[in-house]
């Protein structure tokens, strides 16, 4: 035994000797001395008779657990035990229902048979320091992203079927979800209406983390957090400060969120909005798994030194800022329509002015002075005769010559 144990015999197909211990060899020995017939044979590894079948789950539940795995595979065990209506299912342990899942042919998620395929080849070296690396306090860094998600089809609801893209906003140190949903086209407007709320809420970031998407870039988002105080970073693919939070959120998303759509279908962009605020705030109670802390926990320890904006400051700064010529007649043209501006701001000359705009409202439009003052300016329109007639003040009233010499009238008197 010493012999093999110091130099284990090398296997027949090739490759490394194998590990051996003196317990393995003795176990082994056993084994082969207590054999009835072909000693050999004994040796061989034997299948459990019970295998395949849970022994400490009821059948029930795990006949309703791989019904549920079989309408959404792409759903966790976590998840499962959440969907499904069994009494019992507060007193089954995940790693038990997994291992059943396993035994029965419905694990369509098997982490070691992916793991064992990536490993497979060269791979680059991983940086941990860097897989690691987190803000170093709440507020400091937020991330967004966007990633095509649930189809819509048509019907009562769209004339034609639509692809939803999905944005989460999260916010880098706690992992809070601080924003996000579902829209049909992604937009400058559809991102400040998630951006805006998550502001309000939670405060600006000292960061807000971008990729290099045409929306991302425009001068309303970057100048609208320099504004409020914060800074906009774009980086690029793959070289995000997170490296990959905001892309495993999107991951955990997948597999769990617009998996349960499968169990419960949405038909509206409204209705999957809505489905994002429940699972967020699901989201935000949960421990995860890297921090040790439920997100929420980890974002109060700036709660009341987080500076909120206000309402006046958030109107303001996420308003577009464009320079415009002012008319003789004090007309200014800006997307295509054409606004007048207040009577104060009308020159003999033509000029240049400042002109803040809204997207979600073209109603009016804003003239700035130097001062910080800022004059509404309505969208122009051509007046008739008798509008025209009614703006003029009207003709002061005439006195004659002979009333100068007479005296005051008995009405005056009276």
């Amino acid at each position: 035994m010493r012999e093999i144990l110091a130099r284990p015999p090398t296997p027949p197909w090739g490759g490394e000797p194998p590990r051996l211990s003196a317990r393995t060899l003795r176990r082994w020995l056993s084994i082969y001395q207590a054999a009835q017939g072909d000693p050999l044979a004994a040796l061989e590894p034997k299948a459990r008779a019970d295998r395949g079948r849970a022994r400490t789950i009821p059948p029930e539940l795990l006949a309703e657990a791989i019904s549920v795995r079989e309408r959404a595979p792409r759903l966790s065990v976590k998840q499962i035990l959440k969907v499904i209506e069994h009494p019992l299912r507060e007193q089954v342990a995940r790693r038990s229902l997994a291992r059943a899942l396993r035994e029965a042919g419905y694990d369509k998620r098997d982490k070691r048979s992916r793991i064992a395929a990536r490993c497979k080849g060269r791979l680059a070296p991983v940086d941990w320091d860097l897989q690691l690396w987190e803000a170093d306090f709440p507020n400091e860094i937020w991330q967004v992203d966007s990633t095509p998600s649930i189809w819509l089809a048509k019907g009562r609801h769209r004339d034609q079927a639509v692809r939803l893209q999905l944005i989460n906003l999260i916010d880098d140190h706690s992992r809070l979800i601080v924003g996000g949903g579902f829209v049909e086209r992604l937009r400058v407007v559809d991102l400040l209406g998630f951006l805006i709320p998550a502001i309000a809420t939670y405060g600006c970031p000292n960061v807000l983390f971008l990729d290099q998407a045409k929306i991302h870039r425009s001068t309303i988002v970057t100048q609208g957090l320099a504004r409020l105080g914060g800074e906009a970073i774009f980086g690029t693919a793959g070289h995000a400060p997170g490296h990959g939070k905001v892309e495993r959120l999107h991951q955990k998303a997948q597999n769990t969120l617009v998996e349960g759509f499968q169990l419960n279908p949405v038909f509206t962009v409204e209705g999957a909005t809505r489905r994002h605020e429940l699972w967020r705030e699901d989201d935000a109670l949960e421990e995860h798994t890297s921090t040790g802390e439920s997100p929420l926990t980890r974002w109060k320890r700036i709660e009341g030194n987080a500076r909120i904006p206000s309402e006046e400051e958030l109107l303001w700064a996420f308003r577009g800022e464009v320079g415009r010529r002012v008319g003789k007649l004090g007309e200014i043209k800006w997307g295509g329509k054409l606004y007048e501006a207040p009577s104060s701001h009308r020159r003999a000359d033509p000029y240049k002015a400042s002109i803040r705009f809204d997207l979600l409202d073209d109603s009016q439009v804003w003239i700035e002075d130097e001062d910080g003052g800022r004059h509404a300016c309505p969208l122009y329109r051509v007046r008739s005769h008798t509008e025209r007639r009614r703006r003029r003040p009207p003709p002061a009233r005439g006195v004659s010559f002979r009333a100068l010499f007479e005296g005051p009238s008995a009405d005056v008197e009276a």
